[in-house]
């Protein structure tokens, strides 16, 4: 179980290493729902990567990622130009993302509407993947993760910036049900995701 920014930020380049290193696994990836954390709880997949405030109290976990969130935008947009401030942050229109037919808050959801930030939602989607995409060419700002603002700036006319208030580090966890804990497949897998976050030589 993972959202298309880990696909992205973590399998993109993991699954190039392991066409050669590991021809022979295969991977089925299941998207964010409320119904993920009971297919954990089950048994019925091996692994669910999410924040660490949204796991399961009962299940291991083990760190995956340390992740800041930026203000990502069109880089065409002046506010960036000038340097960011609350003020534009407050009155631009945003892109924001949701989870699940329910609509259950994002990390950066969750931690805006705890902060008593309101803004000027525009676009609601339930995609991290297609943010940057709604916000080129346009004035609408949205709270990216880092290394997805950045990655996505290799492409598009993208720009960040830090956020002009304080907003808590995003912990990611690899998440699995306790009687797998010592299978030796999935600490395979751990080991693997962990060489692919760490840094770079």
């Amino acid at each position: 179980g993972a959202s298309d920014y880990i696909i992205l930020v973590v399998f993109a380049d993991l699954m190039q290493r392991l066409a050669t290193t590991a021809p022979g696994v295969s991977f089925e990836f299941y998207p964010p729902s409320e119904a993920i954390t009971p297919m954990l709880s089950q048994g019925q997949i091996d692994m669910l990567i999410l924040p660490e405030d949204h796991m399961l109290r009962d299940q291991p976990s083990e760190l995956l990622l340390d992740e800041a969130h930026v203000v990502a935008g069109w880089s065409g947009n002046p506010v960036f130009e000038r340097g960011l401030t609350t003020a534009d942050f407050d009155n631009s229109g945003h892109v924001a993302v949701q989870i699940g037919i329910q609509f259950r808050a994002s990390f950066a959801e969750a931690n805006l509407a705890r902060a008593g930030r309101n803004r000027r939602v525009e676009v609601t989607i339930s995609s991290f993947a297609a943010v940057p995409e709604l916000v080129v060419y346009t004035s609408r700002l949205a709270l990216m993760h880092e290394r997805m603002a950045a990655r996505a700036a290799m492409h598009l006319p993208i720009a960040y910036a830090p956020l002009p208030f304080d907003f808590p580090t995003m912990r990611e966890v690899m998440q699995f049900h306790r009687t797998r804990a010592d299978d030796p497949g999935l600490r395979w897998l751990l080991r693997e995701l962990k060489a692919e976050m760490s840094p770079k030589r």
